[in-house]
């Protein structure tokens, strides 16, 4: 006689997610692999906003610099990046675990007010992309005065 007996520690919960997010994690990065075995990730962001404009801190591990791409298009910003995966041996070694891929990062987000493309200031150190976004100056309306 088989009896199944719920067992709610099965279920160890951390942020109100079931195992940590693990099993989310696992599944996310299994299903946005394509074939080839890169792995496309929306990089994990914030954005703050200052009394000149915004900063925003972007999570790209393992990208070089020059393989970073920004747009600014008014109120829209677009990051991409590619973190690209060495060889991992000559012909003649053999490969016992290979479980680093190509990623590529991609991040577009919306700000409530345009941003000065002019002004505005990219770092990259530690893995973490920091984009400083000045806020567009407004135009003020003109008052005249009647003489």
């Amino acid at each position: 006689m088989y009896v199944n007996v719920f067992r709610p520690s099965v279920l160890h919960r951390v942020n109100g997610q079931a195992f940590g997010g693990l099993v989310d994690s696992v599944l996310n990065d299994w299903i946005s692999a394509p074939v080839g075995g890169d792995v496309v990730s929306h990089a994990r962001f914030d954005v703050i906003e200052t009394s000149s404009g915004y900063e925003a801190f972007i999570e790209m591990p393992g990208v070089a610099k020059e393989d970073i791409e920004i747009s600014i298009e008014g109120t829209k910003v677009s990051v991409k990046a590619e973190a690209k995966r060495s060889p991992l041996a000559a012909e003649t070694d053999r490969v016992l675990f290979a479980q680093r891929r190509t990623t590529r990062f991609e991040r577009t987000f919306e700000l409530p007010l345009e941003v000065s493309e002019a002004s505005a200031d990219a770092t990259y150190e530690n893995g973490v992309l920091k984009l400083v976004l000045p806020k567009k100056e407004v135009a003020q309306p003109k008052r005249l005065l009647v003489k």
